[in-house]
Protein backbone atom coordinates (compact mmCIF):
# COMPACT_ATOMS: atom_id res chain seq x y z
CA UNK A 1 0.00 0.00 0.00
CA UNK A 2 1.51 3.35 -1.39
CA UNK A 3 0.47 6.70 0.35
CA UNK A 4 2.30 10.09 -0.28
CA UNK A 5 3.05 13.03 2.02
CA UNK A 6 3.72 15.93 0.18
CA UNK A 7 6.15 18.39 1.07
CA UNK A 8 7.72 21.59 0.24
CA UNK A 9 10.99 21.24 2.00
CA UNK A 10 14.34 20.35 0.40
CA UNK A 11 15.26 17.01 0.27
CA UNK A 12 17.34 16.80 3.28
CA UNK A 13 14.80 19.35 5.21
CA UNK A 14 12.84 16.32 4.27
CA UNK A 15 14.92 13.88 5.55
CA UNK A 16 15.31 15.64 8.89
CA UNK A 17 11.47 15.92 9.21
CA UNK A 18 10.78 12.08 8.83
CA UNK A 19 14.00 11.70 11.31
CA UNK A 20 11.72 13.70 13.78
CA UNK A 21 8.55 12.14 13.12
CA UNK A 22 9.99 9.03 13.56
CA UNK A 23 11.49 9.89 17.01
CA UNK A 24 8.34 11.23 17.73
CA UNK A 25 6.07 8.39 16.63
CA UNK A 26 8.67 6.09 18.70
CA UNK A 27 8.63 8.23 22.10
CA UNK A 28 4.45 8.54 21.49
CA UNK A 29 3.61 4.91 20.44
CA UNK A 30 6.67 2.73 22.08
CA UNK A 31 3.81 -0.42 22.69
CA UNK A 32 4.65 -0.76 18.71
CA UNK A 33 8.36 -1.12 19.03
CA UNK A 34 8.89 0.78 16.05
CA UNK A 35 12.48 0.50 14.44
CA UNK A 36 14.04 2.54 11.62
CA UNK A 37 17.00 1.96 9.61
CA UNK A 38 18.18 4.24 6.85
CA UNK A 39 19.42 2.46 3.95
CA UNK A 40 20.93 5.30 1.79
CA UNK A 41 19.90 9.12 1.72
CA UNK A 42 16.69 8.75 0.38
CA UNK A 43 15.60 5.62 2.07
CA UNK A 44 14.74 3.32 4.92
CA UNK A 45 13.31 0.57 6.57
CA UNK A 46 10.84 0.79 9.19
CA UNK A 47 8.91 -1.95 10.99
CA UNK A 48 6.27 -1.78 13.60
CA UNK A 49 4.46 -4.55 15.92
CA UNK A 50 0.73 -4.56 16.35
CA UNK A 51 -0.50 -7.60 18.55
CA UNK A 52 2.84 -9.65 17.79
CA UNK A 53 2.37 -9.20 13.67
CA UNK A 54 5.17 -7.19 12.36
CA UNK A 55 4.04 -4.64 9.39
CA UNK A 56 7.27 -3.56 7.27
CA UNK A 57 7.26 -0.61 5.04
CA UNK A 58 10.08 1.06 3.27
CA UNK A 59 10.04 5.09 3.18
CA UNK A 60 11.32 7.01 0.42
CA UNK A 61 12.29 10.64 0.52
CA UNK A 62 11.13 12.41 -2.48
CA UNK A 63 11.65 16.00 -3.63
CA UNK A 64 8.10 16.57 -3.54
CA UNK A 65 6.54 13.89 -0.92
CA UNK A 66 7.98 11.14 1.57
CA UNK A 67 6.70 8.43 0.31
CA UNK A 68 5.56 5.23 2.10
CA UNK A 69 5.20 1.67 0.81
CA UNK A 70 3.81 -0.22 3.48
CA UNK A 71 3.44 -3.79 3.63
CA UNK A 72 0.39 -4.78 5.70
CA UNK A 73 -0.80 -8.32 6.62
CA UNK A 74 -3.84 -9.76 6.21
CA UNK A 75 -4.43 -10.25 10.29
CA UNK A 76 -3.96 -6.37 9.76
CA UNK A 77 -6.15 -5.38 7.10
CA UNK A 78 -9.27 -3.83 9.34
CA UNK A 79 -6.21 -1.25 10.97
CA UNK A 80 -4.58 -0.42 7.83
CA UNK A 81 -6.49 2.71 7.40
CA UNK A 82 -5.54 3.59 11.27
CA UNK A 83 -1.26 2.69 10.80
CA UNK A 84 -1.44 5.57 7.83
CA UNK A 85 -3.20 7.99 9.51
CA UNK A 86 -0.83 8.02 12.48
CA UNK A 87 2.09 7.58 9.93
CA UNK A 88 0.57 10.29 8.18
CA UNK A 89 -0.29 12.76 11.25
CA UNK A 90 3.53 12.62 12.32
CA UNK A 91 4.66 13.13 9.32
CA UNK A 92 2.22 15.94 8.15
CA UNK A 93 3.21 17.87 11.49
CA UNK A 94 6.52 17.78 11.57
CA UNK A 95 6.74 18.53 7.92
CA UNK A 96 4.62 22.36 8.71
CA UNK A 97 7.01 22.67 11.85
CA UNK A 98 10.42 22.25 9.24
CA UNK A 99 8.48 24.64 6.70
CA UNK A 100 8.41 26.90 9.39
CA UNK A 101 11.40 26.76 10.88
CA UNK A 102 13.03 27.12 7.31
CA UNK A 103 11.01 30.47 6.52
CA UNK A 104 11.76 31.93 9.56
CA UNK A 105 15.89 31.70 8.89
Amino acid sequence: MKHLVPHDLGIEDAKQSANKAWKSFCRNYPQYEPTLRWLDDSSASVQLVANGIVVKAHVFVRAKAIEFDIKVPLLLWPFKAKIVSLLDAEMRTWIVRCTVNSDMK
